[in-house]
């Protein structure tokens, strides 16, 4: 069946709906709800990354390059037409001709798209079934030996777990103001899956659980938060998140109820540590002083929102390159590193006598780097930093 150039090749399937999985594990599934024979490690990456560029042709001189740039020319149009192949002879999902890759009309659902669609809705029926859609990292386990789809596979990752997390974060909100705490409750349950470290999700859960008369599960909930910071960041939870926890156990051991209305949720990042105190009541094994900085570019989610993916892919693996530099010219150590967001210690595990102004200079560099690598179309990109001091526990060059 021709389309614009290309011939769809059926390998026994009927021309109709096949759905494909990206978000949490890649699968695949033929008309009839049955999952596809599993595809090779490359192809799957390749049908994914045409998949995301919905109905738009791709060249297949671009996805040699993205999963073969180790090899010649000639072998990587080879391994590309070994690919293409290995998906046809699976079902028919893509289309090709000499110069072009593209997505085949008979894949009809994407879950990517679902949520997105959902996710840009009002209703809180849509912004619900956009959270739950969001069933884990995109391509979670799919790792090839191809760096360049590799950096594309975050920044697509972390686009796509910043439109749910809005979507949520909005819903959240919607919901608490509205008064049906039992149903924000439930899903800020699930938003935290997906963002663990977001301490003012942590704390708006906890009131919400005060609300609805179930103070023993808000202290549990500050103890969860509390591991999680120690374990993931290093740092205790910030005076608000203690104040808060005092007041619940104040007000259990009295009769009034808490009658505080749930904390206005003001943030769809993970909290930074720039108000984060020390832990006075002992020492995790390698936890030292150090400067931490998280620094996120604000607008980041909007802006890869409306850019075509490649556009996205350059700009974050240029801006990239030029933070890594910043932290190695400043003597840190980059520990994280999650699409447009980074986390840099400075002071452990080697210390430097300056340590504070080695932190802040860094800080203060990613003005130029964003400004360096700003693309067409990113105006409204600005870094966002915090930077807090305390104990940590040196952890390994990650990014």
């Amino acid at each position: 069946m021709p389309r614009n150039g290309f011939t769809i090749r059926m390998s026994g399937f009927k021309l109709t709906a096949l759905r494909l999985h990206l978000l949490g594990n890649f699968e695949l599934f033929t008309p009839d709800g049955v999952p596809a024979p599993p595809l090779p490690k490359k192809a799957r990456a390749l049908l994914a990354y045409v998949a995301l560029a919905r109905s738009r042709t791709v060249p297949r001189e671009q996805l040699a390059a993205l999963l073969w740039a180790d090899t010649g020319d000639g072998q990587a149009r080879a391994s590309l037409r070994q690919a293409l192949t290995a998906i046809r002879r699976t079902v028919p999902a893509v289309e090709a001709d000499t110069e072009n890759v593209m997505l085949a009309p008979a894949v009809s659902a994407v879950d990517v798209w679902e949520l997105e669609a959902m996710a840009g809705e009002t209703s809180d029926e849509a912004l619900e079934r956009a959270l739950a859609a969001y069933r884990g990292e995109l391509l979670a386990g799919l790792r090839v030996d191809a760096p360049e789809f590799d950096d594309w596979r975050t920044a697509e990752a972390e686009r796509m777990r910043g439109v749910a997390a809005n979507a949520g974060t909005l819903l959240v909100r919607r919901l608490g103001d509205r008064g049906e705490h039992a149903r924000a409750a439930e899903n800020a349950t699930r938003l935290l899956v997906m963002e663990p470290l977001r301490e003012d999700l942590h704390r708006y859960l906890m009131q919400l659980y005060v609300r609805l008369g179930r103070p023993a599960d808000a202290l549990r909930q500050y103890r969860r938060c509390r591991t999680l910071l120690a374990e993931e960041l290093g740092v205790q939870p910030d005076p608000e998140t203690e104040a808060l926890h005092r007041s619940i156990v104040e007000q259990r051991r009295s009769a009034p109820p808490m009658t505080a209305p749930p904390a206005v949720l003001t943030s769809v990042r993970p909290a930074t540590p720039a108000e984060a105190v020390a832990d006075d009541a002992g020492e995790t094994p390698d936890a030292r002083e150090g400067i931490v900085v998280i620094a996120d570019l604000a607008g980041f989610t909007a802006f890869a929102a409306g850019q075509d993916v490649e556009r996205v892919h350059e700009f974050v693996t240029s801006y990239r390159d030029g933070v890594r530099r910043v932290v190695r010219e400043g003597g840190g150590l980059l520990t994280n590193f999650i699409g447009a967001r980074v986390m840099m210690v400075f002071g452990a595990p080697v210390a430097h006598g300056n340590d504070a102004s080695r932190a802040l200079r860094a800080a203060l560099a990613l003005r130029t780097e964003l400004a360096r690598t700003r693309p067409a179309g990113g105006e409204s990109l600005a870094v966002r930093a915090g930077v807090a001091s305390g104990r940590v526990i040196a952890g390994r060059e990650e990014g």
